[in-house]
């Protein structure tokens, strides 16, 4: 995820979403292992299902 969305991602807080960073955080093992055994493709496609209808999901380039 670019920066800016990592941004507002932290911004809504940790009970909602949680952002690590590769270089800057601890990742303790079981946290790589479900990030190897289920990726940002299936996670998303998991949480995304959730969206209302009619809400347009933000991508990368979009204004914040």
């Amino acid at each position: 995820m670019c920066t800016r969305c990592a941004g507002v991602h932290r911004g809504l807080g940790v009970h909602i979403s949680k952002v690590k960073n590769l270089r800057l955080d601890r990742w303790d093992v079981h946290q790589v292992g479900r990030m190897e055994e289920v990726g940002n493709f299936a996670a998303n496609k998991k949480f995304e299902a959730f969206v209302p209808v009619g809400y347009r999901i933000p991508r990368e380039r979009d204004p914040q």
